[in-house]
């Protein structure tokens, strides 16, 4: 995460402008071509790429004080490899690819702050790596569930987003992980409501 106090003071003499989108609104399709970075000022965006069959999946949810579209900033071919949408009521600071890149020249504590950033995103993107890999929906699940009780230290797992969103994050469709998550419950695995999943054994 990149402190945003620290970055109204880097950003002085750098060009960048400030972007207000509505929850859901489209900031970036798949396939664009893209020439600046983007900070999350307040709100969040989520990436997301879409199968043959038109099935989307979510990529990284981006928050406060995260970056994206950084990854391309250093590329010659900037195409966007997924689209990003405004999850909620958001803004975005837009600076230059070659401004970006500036800044990590001239500024240390910037430069520090950012490679502390992508090494923690590189965490999260092995945890995406290894749910997304797993063989089936119910070891999805399971993968998930176990992972968020090393979290919490329990066995009830309270869920901060929609059965919709869930399953979104884990790459699977709504009705396929109703399915799996009622089986589930019959074979006395889980019990789980709209707010929580309980792990049975």
């Amino acid at each position: 995460m990149v402190e945003i106090d620290l970055l109204k003071d880097v950003i002085i003499n750098v060009p960048y402008k400030n972007i207000c989108f509505k929850k859901n609104q489209d900031i970036y399709l798949e396939g664009d071509i893209i020439e600046e970075i983007g900070i999350v000022i307040s709100g969040s965006v989520l990436i997301t790429s879409s199968t043959i069959d038109g099935f989307s999946f979510e990529i990284q949810r981006i928050e406060k004080g995260e970056i994206f579209a950084d990854s391309l900033a250093i590329l010659s071919k900037k195409i966007l490899p997924g689209s990003i949408k405004a999850e909620e009521n958001s803004e975005i600071m837009f600076i230059n690819n070659k401004d970006f890149l500036k800044l990590l020249l001239v500024n240390n504590i910037f430069l520090m702050n950012y490679l502390k950033y992508i090494s923690l995103r590189n965490v999260s993107h092995q945890y995406r790596i290894k749910l997304l890999g797993q063989p089936s929906i119910k070891e999805k699940i399971l993968f998930y569930l176990k992972e968020e009780m090393k979290k919490s230290k329990s066995k009830v797992i309270y869920l901060n987003m929609t059965k919709e969103k869930l399953a979104l994050f884990l790459g699977l469709n709504r009705p396929s992980l109703s399915r799996e998550l009622q089986r589930m419950k019959s074979e006395g695995l889980i019990d789980y409501d709209l707010h929580k999943i309980v792990y049975l054994k």
